[in-house]
């Protein structure tokens, strides 16, 4: 099993170090990002997630999700994210499971955590197996409950490690 982060970009690509020893690789913010998403994926249990930039572009041609706002490690501001699910044929087969989460999104974001944390165990139970985003919020709502988040916050949740 593999995971991926996908984030649109110009990047820096070519040798870099010494002559001895030098690797090849890709740098910059862009770079950085799309390798945060690709950690992510294991505190979600996802396999692709991807910003906001690329969801527009394959919007329509593959089924996916919100997962929600998070600030990765390193980043100042909370990038919006979306799990690629699939094809599009797969759109409609997934859709009772992927409107609930959403559902349990816009609950968690406006602090209502009693209905967010019921959504998200109802998405769980809609989908047949576990939903590692709704396990993901599920552990957020109590600490969240315990410390209620600031008047400015927006639902964003920060990453504390890559």
């Amino acid at each position: 099993r593999t995971r991926v982060g996908l984030h649109p970009g110009i990047v820096c690509v070519g040798n870099i170090g010494s002559e001895q020893p030098f690797d090849y690789a890709a740098v910059g913010e862009h770079t950085n990002l799309a390798s945060r998403l690709e950690g992510l994926n294991k505190h979600l249990g996802t396999g692709m997630l991807a910003t906001r930039e690329i969801q527009r572009v394959v919007e329509g041609q593959l089924t996916s999700r919100p997962i929600g706002l998070i600030q990765v490690k390193g980043f100042v501001r909370p990038i919006e994210i979306y799990e690629v699910l699939g094809p599009r044929e797969m759109a409609e087969a997934t859709r009772p499971w992927r409107e609930k989460f959403a559902e349990a999104l816009q609950h968690f974001r406006r602090r209502e955590f009693d209905a967010a944390e019921n959504a998200f165990q109802e998405t769980i139970r809609l989908r047949q197996q576990d939903d590692g985003p709704s396990s993901f919020y599920l552990n957020q709502i109590p600490e969240l409950r315990l410390h209620p988040p600031p008047a400015e916050w927006i639902g964003e949740v920060a990453m504390k490690e890559k």
